[in-house]
């Protein structure tokens, strides 16, 4: 099995079981080649298919917390990414990018070694690289893709195009880069993102196209919670505002779309609640319903009065 040969609903199985903490077996035929240790902010696993061990699998975890992958992606400062021409990048996707390849796991036969160091011990001139990522894993999954062209398969920088050996399908990534990243990406074949409609994490942080923070402010209509409360929109807009250089502008990819429907908050939620409980349904339940899940296997994603009070109490952290 090559790499083209990869769905999106592949993808999500394999991003789902890693979102979950990669706790026993991976979804069939996959098999894990390096698990980390869990001493970073950031996650990701290894894998290989047992029918075609020519096809490895990076696959970065995400966060199911939508605020925290809407207010802690670190927009300010934005740096250089060489492997594209005149491509910058978020500071905290950076940063993110750097974890994953640092991380180092704890099996005996590569004992400590780092992601980085096992990554370049495989011969890429024989072997498939796919990666895949949900949120903040789908944007860290956008920039190995590129990283990887330069540093596993030998391409020169600036690159012209992805290796055919490289596959990555993300979900609900951010606009982590700049037009010039975004350009990169959109004209690559072996690149696809997804993205639903009425998820709040794909509009930021550009501030134009579909994808965009204005147009996330109007999300989730009747019977959803909308538009989002003002006191939130000024929090969102803050962190827009304190962006440095100011003139900067983030730039969504284009992306594989779809609508999923809104549905009605509970009702005994306060209206803030009602905005958050919209957000946390539409960026993980829409998802996993969307790529092949059930209503059954997928409620473990349902926004509940638990989640909601850590999401809030997040928010109240930061409301002045």
């Amino acid at each position: 099995m090559g790499s083209s040969t990869i769905t999106p609903n592949m993808a999500w199985e394999i991003c789902a079981w890693v979102d979950q903490g990669a706790s026993g077996s991976p979804p069939a035929p996959w098999t894990t080649v390096f698990v980390p240790i869990v001493a970073n902010p950031d996650f990701a696993v290894v894998l290989q298919d047992s029918l075609n061990p020519q096809q490895y699998a990076l696959v970065i975890q995400g966060t199911t917390n939508a605020w925290d992958a809407l207010l802690d992606c670190k927009i300010n400062a934005p740096v250089s990414f060489s492997p594209v021409a005149e491509a910058y990048i978020a500071q905290g996707a950076n940063q993110g990018l750097n974890n994953v390849l640092s991380l180092t796991d704890n099996s005996w036969k590569h004992k400590f070694e780092s992601l980085h160091q096992f990554l370049v011990s495989i011969d890429w001139n024989a072997n498939y690289l796919f990666l895949a990522g949900h949120s903040l894993g789908g944007t860290v999954a956008s920039l190995i893709a590129p990283w990887a062209a330069v540093n596993l398969f030998g391409q020169q920088q600036p690159l012209g195009s992805l290796p055919a050996a490289i596959q990555a399908i993300t979900f609900a990534p951010y606009a982590g880069g700049n037009q010039q990243f975004a350009d990169f990406l959109n004209s690559q074949s072996n690149y696809q993102a997804n993205f639903n409609t009425n998820d709040a994490v794909p509009h930021v942080w550009a501030m134009a196209g579909q994808y965009s923070v204005p147009n996330m402010y109007l999300l989730f209509p009747s019977p959803g919670p909308s538009p989002m409360p003002s006191y939130l929109q000024k929090l969102v807009q803050d962190q827009f505002n304190g962006m440095c250089p100011p003139d900067f502008v983030y730039v969504q990819t284009n992306g594989t779309s779809f609508t999923f429907p809104s549905a009605q908050a509970p009702l005994n939620l306060s209206p803030d609640k009602q905005w958050e409980w919209g957000l946390s349904y539409q960026h993980n339940y829409a998802y996993c319903m969307q790529f092949g899940g059930s209503a059954s296997s997928c409620q473990y994603l349902m926004p509940t009065d638990d989640s909601l009070s850590k999401e809030h109490g997040r928010i109240a952290e930061r409301v002045p």
